[in-house]
């Protein structure tokens, strides 16, 4: 009977080795998979961060042409009210401003108030542009901040 005990615990014995070795071998395969997952994982977000970057250059890149845009139409505006306002004193100062000769002055005033008004729109519209840019520049940087903590984080 000791026999037959004996090799009840032996058998029983190899059936646990067996089952150990068998869970040992599949907890390693999972340590691997999830190593590969997280690899994955970081080299989708470098890619990420580096496609932001870009993307956070490009429109930086746009600011500064906005601006430089602004600029200039900036010193259109000024040039053009400062014609007008010549323009104007012009007028003034002329002594037959009844004549037939008035109506060119006046039409020259028109366009220049025409003119003042449309680059007065267009640097609105150039403002409007770059705060946008900004807003958008700003949310890729939360955003990039965001990869960068989870890639940290992983």
């Amino acid at each position: 009977k000791r026999e037959s005990d004996c090799r009840k615990l032996k058998m029983e014995r190899n059936n646990l080795k067996k089952r150990a070795d068998g869970l040992s071998k599949e907890m390693k395969m999972l340590r691997i998979s999830k190593s590969a997952e997280a690899a994955l994982e970081i080299e989708n977000l470098k890619i990420e961060i580096i496609r932001l970057t870009r993307e956070n250059s490009d429109l930086e890149e746009q600011v500064e042409v906005t601006k430089s845009e602004k600029r200039d139409a900036l010193g259109k505006l000024e040039a053009t009210c400062l014609a007008h306002q010549q323009s104007v004193v012009s007028y003034q100062q002329s002594p037959d401003k009844k004549s037939s000769g008035a109506r060119v002055p006046e039409q020259r005033v028109e366009e220049l108030e025409s003119v003042v008004f449309s680059m007065t729109e267009y640097l609105n519209a150039k403002e409007m542009q770059i705060e946008t840019l900004k807003q958008v520049n700003r949310a890729l940087v939360e955003d990039m901040d965001e990869v960068v903590d989870d890639t940290v984080c992983v």
